[in-house]
């Protein structure tokens, strides 16, 4: 991974990095033969860099210098995606991309400040496959406004659009995200804290929970594996709605899973 690494940092000082990185890694290959050719990159996104098509078409002229084919996988933000992205990447050796589209409700997408549109989300997975890259969903179900109707647009957006496959969260209030560090105790219930979005005053209360002790929290089976700590006030109601406990959550997401076909997974 150093030399994919190499590479990327050349690329992103240097556009002379095919003369500089390829060399170094002609020569760290010359020392010892590479042994593994799959990586995964988790640049938090790929194409946010300009440089983008150009550390590809570097990778892609280092496997034709060591005579080696990688295969690689990473994230792409899906309103920057394009078609030259997508053919430099392929040609590099990328056969997956992962993206976070994370809901397919115009509300939900702007409580998240999500940037990408549902259109977008879409896009992705069409000019994907124009260029035969596989597409990894990556969902998410428990957001402030969450209900019955957004985690359905979830999953019927999954079943139109097709991904190759996907994966859904239910969300937890970490430390160091405005749905933790921007929430304030609530008037009346104890240990619960609840964050409002600034423009639609959509909300979500949490439980205080003990990161260091609890981790049933996150992920895991949901027929019983997850205890999510938190309930949500969806923008139809003024009180706490009785359609969004973290029981329906997990329903809603088991629900989801036995709904959707068996992902197809990669060799």
């Amino acid at each position: 991974m150093r030399i994919l690494r190499r590479a990327q940092l050349e690329v992103a000082t240097d556009d002379s990095y095919a003369n500089n990185g390829i060399d170094h890694s002609r020569n760290c290959h010359a020392a010892q033969p590479l042994w593994f050719t799959g990586f995964m990159f988790y640049d938090d996104e790929l194409n946010v860099s300009k440089s983008l098509v150009e550390l590809m078409n570097g990778i892609a002229g280092l496997q034709s210098t060591l005579g080696v084919e990688f295969r690689l996988r990473g994230f792409v933000k899906s309103e920057l995606f394009n078609d030259a992205q997508a053919q430099a990447m392929y040609q590099a050796g990328f056969r997956w991309v992962l993206c976070g589209f994370e809901a397919a409700s115009p509300r939900i997408l702007d409580n998240i400040n999500k940037r990408a549109t549902l259109e977008d989300n879409t896009r992705v997975v069409e000019i994907a496959r124009r260029h035969n890259l596989k597409v990894k969903a990556l969902m998410s179900v428990g957001h402030p406004g969450e209900s019955e109707e957004s985690i359905r647009a979830v999953h019927d957006w999954l079943l139109d659009v097709k991904p190759d496959d996907f994966d859904c969260t239910v969300i937890t209030t970490y430390p160091g995200t405005p749905y933790y560090d921007e929430a304030v105790e609530h008037a009346t219930m104890s240990d619960v804290w609840t964050y409002t979005c600034k423009r639609t005053g959509d909300r979500l209360h949490a439980y205080d929970v003990d990161f260091t002790r609890v981790a049933e929290y996150y992920k895991g089976d949901p027929d019983g594996g997850i205890r999510p700590m938190f309930s949500r006030t969806s923008y139809r109601a003024k009180n706490w709605s009785s359609c969004a406990t973290g029981s329906s959550a997990r329903y809603a997401r088991s629900w989801a899973y036995r709904s959707m076909p068996e992902p197809r997974h990669p060799l």
